[in-house]
């Protein structure tokens, strides 16, 4: 597997992600203690697989939030 194959699975902070808000960057992952939960632990990079399941809480640099569920990857970096 290539360096970027390998990073492609994995959301970081400072990862740019399309949301309901648009383009934005990732300011704060917290991987929940339940699948849409509002507290855990802040993590600095997460599998998507657990992203996309409903295991995470995303902070975003425009100040909004988003379930992990609700963002995708961005086809082109900020």
């Amino acid at each position: 597997m290539s360096h970027s194959e390998k990073d492609s699975t994995v959301l970081r902070v400072g990862s740019v992600v399309e949301t309901q808000f648009g383009t934005e960057k990732v300011v704060d992952i917290t991987l929940t203690d339940r699948k849409h939960g509002k507290s855990g632990s802040s993590v600095e990079h997460l599998n998507w697989e657990l992203v996309q399941g409903g295991w995470a809480v995303v902070d975003l640099d425009n100040g909004h939030w988003q379930y992990g569920d609700q963002i995708s990857p961005a086809q082109e970096e900020r």
